[in-house]
């Protein structure tokens, strides 16, 4: 069952970098939606819609959260792969 503790302790398992991204993304989103709520001036038929900088700072937010949040799981798995790499050489050489 999902719970509220549940999700908090799931979310304290997640690479430092991967919450960073999760925080960004939030952010982002909440001014993509804010950026296209607002009224836009009505549009020709024909005419291609020029994105203001609000929104264009809010796309380039998304863009940036998912980028971090890809970089903090891939740090995160390569930091494990070498450290289990170095346990298992560590008992190889124990056992030799």
């Amino acid at each position: 069952m999902l719970t509220i503790e549940g999700l908090l302790r799931q979310l304290a398992l997640l690479p430092y970098l991967a919450k960073v991204g999760l925080v960004v993304m939030a952010i982002s989103g909440l001014a993509d939606v804010m950026a296209h709520l607002e009224a836009h001036p009505i549009e020709l038929v024909g005419q291609p819609h020029v994105h203001t900088s609000f929104e264009a700072s809010a796309h380039l937010g998304g863009f940036v959260s998912m980028v971090l949040i890809l970089l903090g799981v891939v740090v995160d798995g390569v930091r494990r792969s070498r450290a289990h790499r170095q346990a298992v050489e560590h008992q190889q050489k124990g056992v030799a």
